[in-house]
């Protein structure tokens, strides 16, 4: 009498089942890392939209101030701080670098450019705010 017992596992069904449990996780973490570069990225745009929204609030105030030193502003400038006292493009070790560019339009009328870049893993990003301001 022959007796077959198919009790237990054989060693192919271990491994297949090894191998789709490891897909399934390395799927998960994927997806989990996905994410979290996700949420990151969202963050910071974020923030250089507020960086921007921040510099364009303090530009009209310098309008508020006098349009005629306001109007002779022309050029780019580098706004680490918010001043016009650094012309010229920014060069900063800084997460963010926020420009402005201002350009006559003509004499009661300027174009205001507001670019906030940074740079993460996934390369050079910017976000940019234009705008008009015009003499009152």
């Amino acid at each position: 009498m022959i007796h077959n017992s198919s009790s237990g596992q054989s060693l192919i069904e271990v491994v297949v089942v090894a191998g789709l449990i490891m897909l399934i996780l390395v799927a998960l973490v994927a997806g989990a890392t996905v994410a979290i570069r996700n949420s990151q990225f969202s963050r910071t745009k974020a923030r250089a939209m507020q960086l921007n929204l921040e510099a364009m609030e303090w530009i009209r105030c310098e309008r508020k101030e006098g349009w005629s030193e306001f109007a002779s502003r022309n050029g780019t400038f580098c706004l680490k701080e918010l001043n016009f006292d650094a012309p010229g493009n920014c060069s900063s070790s800084d997460q963010f670098i926020r420009q402005a560019v201002l350009t006559k339009e003509g004499t009661d009328k300027i174009e205001v450019k507001l670019n906030t870049s940074w740079t993460d893993s996934n390369g050079e990003h910017n976000e940019e705010i234009i705008t008009y301001l015009t003499k009152w």
